[in-house]
């Protein structure tokens, strides 16, 4: 079996890139701008505007001419815009009407534009570390997101984000790590079709009840907690595939689970 320990950064991020490729209908045009000179610009670097369908940049700020440039990649599915030092975002970006795939970790952001919802394609969402309080109700109209990643927003207020999630049809993915929550609000359990949940690190003193009405999870991770005792009726998870559970003060005997349990 895969480590599921990995399934929240690595897997994901490795999924979003096997799906890209599935999608291209044509050879894939991949751009990646790291520790890009300051001199040069996003336009001189894409070749074929038309065929660009992933740009990752990384380490570099972006300026006007930047999203003027990345506003007319108009078959771009997957942007990647990470350490850019990004507090707002800018609403070109919501022009790129085939994105799937966004990622704006690893910046300053605090507020989500309403207009998000223009991306009526989008399937996965990465927005670890940044400064993120709440989610607009717009995201709540993406059909088709399935994934979504939101840790380490120290400010994050999980029951809100919890409220606008529960309008979407095919979450599936979850992450809410390092949040240090104290307790994850027991209307998680509205979010019925989640099959991957990662809530590590968030200083979860028991196991949360409240999981046990997601029967539809798959792999679930709550490792850096602080939780003693895996509930008794964890059986109820049918569909459990993996519980990780690394870094708790396990006090349960090792016992046979229908699962894989990482201790």
């Amino acid at each position: 079996m895969r480590n599921p320990g990995i399934r929240p950064v690595v897997m994901m991020l490795l999924s979003l890139l096997c799906a890209a490729k599935a999608w291209a209908t044509e050879p894939l045009s991949w751009l990646e701008l790291r520790n890009m000179p300051p001199v040069r610009s996003i336009a001189e670097a894409v070749a074929d505007p038309q065929k660009t369908l992933s740009l990752h940049i990384s380490d570099r700020s972006l300026s006007d001419a930047d999203y003027a440039a990345i506003a007319q990649l108009e078959n771009l599915q997957m942007l990647l815009l990470n350490h850019t030092g990004i507090q707002e975002i800018d609403p070109r970006i919501f022009s790129l009407s085939n994105l799937r795939v966004l990622d704006l970790s690893y910046n300053r952001i605090e507020v989500i534009p309403d207009g998000i919802d223009r991306l009526a394609r989008l399937e996965s969402v990465a927005l670890f570390q940044n400064s993120l309080t709440e989610l607009p109700q717009s995201i709540g109209r993406l059909r088709k997101l399935n994934g979504l990643y939101m840790g380490q927003n120290m400010q994050l207020n999980v029951a809100q984000t919890i409220d606008v999630l529960s309008q979407l049809p095919n979450l599936q993915y979850l992450g809410y790590g390092g949040l240090q929550m104290g307790q994850i609000p027991p209307t998680i359990s509205n979010l019925r079709h989640l099959q991957d949940l990662f809530l590590a690190n968030n200083a979860l003193a028991e196991f949360p009840e409240s999981l046990l009405h997601l029967t539809e999870l798959r792999y679930l991770t709550l490792s850096g907690n602080q939780i003693e005792h895996i509930p008794r009726d964890i059986g109820r998870l049918g569909n459990l595939k993996a519980l990780v559970m690394k870094k708790n003060p396990l006090r349960d005997t090792a016992e046979s689970y229908p699962f894989q349990l990482i201790r």
